[in-house]
């Protein structure tokens, strides 16, 4: 009688470890599939969202298996690119949601206000996830995590007020609590694993992690996507437009941090992490906030971004990707 097939078998292995890379590099593909599978089937997989920051702690862990303490004393000691990464997210991105939002609906308080609410929210934690599967800083992106979700207690009632006239509480200690939970704390771990074990972690660990942590990534991308269920049902030509206004400036987003990272010159992998730290939003919260405090269309144009942040990053990130591959492949032929 043979043995059954374990994780020590080298053929299980490498078909276990293509599926991974087979996730990675059809992304593109697959989120716009769990978008479509967590919308027509939310009312089976809609109960399984409080699960999603339990899940979030094993996706954290695996990608900063990679993170050396040395890597946090380079972004001590070269703080503008994580900086400039906290300015766009909390200044120009929201000024520019106003700007547009005045110019396309002139009069529309409540699409004023969802999208500077939508845009001033704390950077997602899921935007350490993307950043981890295209290999770009790590340390950089769980630090403009941590400290814009520090500041967004202060920053977002501050921004709505100056731009909309708009008052809100935000509840600093849970926004806080979230992030310590799902990102800092396993963070942390994985570094302690990483140095303590003298590179194993990196090595050794994190690869075989590489496709349990995508197939977990698929699922919490399904489960997110049962919250836009509801709202669907909402569109018509006066929230398609709002919906298309939402979907430009989400591409604006990555495209500006992408933009102001060649700009500064940074490696390939700080681009990676001002791409998607730019582009990604914490949009449960702007989705609290906003049904605690405003009326239903400004919950539909921050919430109407579920559909858009993770499609847009896997469009981003396979052409970076793309890019990155054929600047190497040049580099070897321009070598002697």
């Amino acid at each position: 009688m043979g043995k059954p097939k374990s994780m020590e078998d080298p053929a299980f292995t490498r078909r276990w470890e293509a599926l991974g890379r087979f996730i990675g590099s059809h992304m593109i593909f697959f989120a716009p599939a769990c978008l479509v599978v967590g919308v027509i089937f939310a009312p089976w997989i809609g109960f399984f969202r409080p699960i999603v920051p339990t899940l979030f702690i094993f996706l954290s862990f695996q990608g900063s298996l990679r993170i050396r303490l040395k890597d946090l004393n380079a972004i001590v000691r070269r703080p503008i690119p994580a900086l400039t990464i906290l300015l766009v997210a909390f200044v120009g991105m929201p000024l520019a949601a106003w700007a547009a939002s005045a110019l396309f609906f002139p009069g529309n308080h409540d699409v004023m206000t969802g999208m500077v609410l939508e845009f001033s929210e704390p950077l997602a934690v899921m935007s350490f996830m993307w950043v981890s599967m295209y290999s770009g800083n790590l340390v950089m992106a769980l630090v403009v995590i941590m400290v814009s979700s520090v500041l967004a207690p202060l920053t977002m009632p501050l921004t709505l007020s100056l731009l909309v006239g708009e008052n809100v509480a935000v509840d600093s200690l849970g926004i806080m609590g979230q992030v310590l939970y799902m990102v800092a704390i396993p963070s942390i771990i994985g570094l302690f694993v990483n140095e303590r074990s003298g590179g194993w972690g990196a090595r050794v660990l994190a690869p075989k992690l590489v496709t349990p942590s995508r197939l977990v990534m698929l699922v919490v991308l399904t489960v997110n996507a049962t919250a836009m269920a509801s709202y669907l049902s909402q569109i018509n030509w006066s929230t398609l437009g709002i919906a298309v206004l939402v979907l430009a400036f989400v591409i604006f987003g990555y495209a500006l941090g992408l933009f102001i990272a060649r700009l500064m010159r940074c490696s390939y992998e700080d681009r990676i992490t001002f791409c998607f730290s730019c582009g990604m939003r914490n949009i449960s919260l702007g989705a609290v906030i906003a049904a605690d405090y405003f009326s239903g269309p400004v919950v539909f144009t921050v919430l109407i971004a579920i559909m858009y942040q993770q499609i847009t990053a896997a469009c981003y990130g396979k052409a970076l990707e793309k890019a990155q591959r054929n600047h190497e492949a040049s580099s070897k032929k321009l070598t002697p």
